[in-house]
């Protein structure tokens, strides 16, 4: 069997972790499917944890059963992350974000502190490169990095816009953690701690947040604020 994309092996694994079951991982014409059983007491949390995750998939789905239910995702074998970015609008001149046709976001990376700097616009197509990127730069399982940049870049484009220019910023402490920071242009819309209803579909990006991370704040400056949240590892 020929060896499967890093993105679906990361997919699998955040699933694994989220749900605390094995992963079935199977290969179909041009792409990876993986499914994994729920448990049968599912959490709002782990629920919304499932539900970021399969969103980086090409496809996905939710399949009930007589004996229990699952969810699948799909992950074509193609480069997903580099091509996505593809449609995405140049930024406009000056803005201090850009996101080129057929590459990666553009980053920075220092070499001594392992930290890596991203520039780009927030749009939901965005995402499956970002997280690509930091898996690529990070080499090693990054759940809770890869949710809490996920729930931070997607609450930009939920509360600001598409197309906001934001800065991603992930780099390892001093004490061994991972701190993650994205930057925005907005100051004035801070974030809030909302704790959704269990049926609620949205409402529970930060409280996610706070879940995961072992803490996290806000930043403010003139014209920009800093979203940051710090993770076990480094």
């Amino acid at each position: 069997m020929p060896t499967s994309p890093p993105h679906a092996i990361a997919l699998a694994g955040m699933l694994a972790a989220a749900t605390r079951n094995s992963p079935r991982i199977t290969e179909i014409q041009g792409a990876v499917r993986i499914e994994i059983d729920l448990p049968q007491e599912l959490s709002g949390l782990i629920r919304s944890i499932v539900l970021t995750t399969l969103g980086a998939a090409d496809r996905y789905g939710h399949d009930y059963t007589a004996d229990g239910d699952a969810v699948w995702a799909e992950i074509d074998r193609k480069a997903t992350a580099v091509t996505d970015i593809d449609s995405l609008p140049p930024s406009e001149p000056g803005s201090g974000a850009s996101a080129p046709s057929g590459c990666a976001p553009p980053m920075s990376e220092d070499v001594h502190d392992r930290t890596i700097v991203l520039d780009l616009l927030a749009f939901p197509k965005a995402l499956p490169a970002l997280r690509h990127t930091l898996r690529e730069h990070l080499g090693r399982p990054c759940t809770d990095v890869l949710l809490c940049v996920s729930e931070l870049f997607s609450n930009v484009v939920r509360h600001l816009g598409e197309g906001t220019p934001v800065t991603v910023r992930v780099k390892g402490t001093h004490d061994g953690r991972t701190r993650i920071e994205v930057t925005d242009p907005d100051p004035r819309a801070l974030p809030v701690l909302l704790h959704a209803a269990t049926n609620d579909e949205s409402g529970r990006g930060l409280a996610l947040l706070d879940a995961v991370a072992l803490r996290w704040g806000v930043a403010q400056g003139p014209e920009s604020k800093t979203v940051w949240c710090e993770v076990e590892g480094g």
